[in-house]
């Protein structure tokens, strides 16, 4: 009998040790894992736009000339 009860308290003292230790843990893993992914998300957008508008400023905006604006080409020697 006596015998019984030390090994309910000892299961008891692990259970408990576990669930204040590793439980904690394993909340905070899981917590930082989902905060990397949204930062890795974010930046991922950011690059896509910083991409996008460089793309849009290096393209040269072509002008329209009007008839009667052509500039003649003359060749240099």
């Amino acid at each position: 009998m006596l015998r019984l009860i030390i090994w309910l308290f000892v299961i008891f003292i692990v259970v408990r040790v576990v669930l204040t230790v590793l439980l904690p843990v394993l909340r905070l893993t899981n917590a930082v894992g989902v905060q990397m992914r949204r930062m890795r998300r974010e930046m991922d957008e950011m690059e896509r736009r910083t991409k996008q508008q460089a793309q849009s400023q290096s393209q040269p905006r072509r002008s329209v000339q009007q008839e009667g604006d052509y500039i003649d080409y003359e060749e240099l020697r």
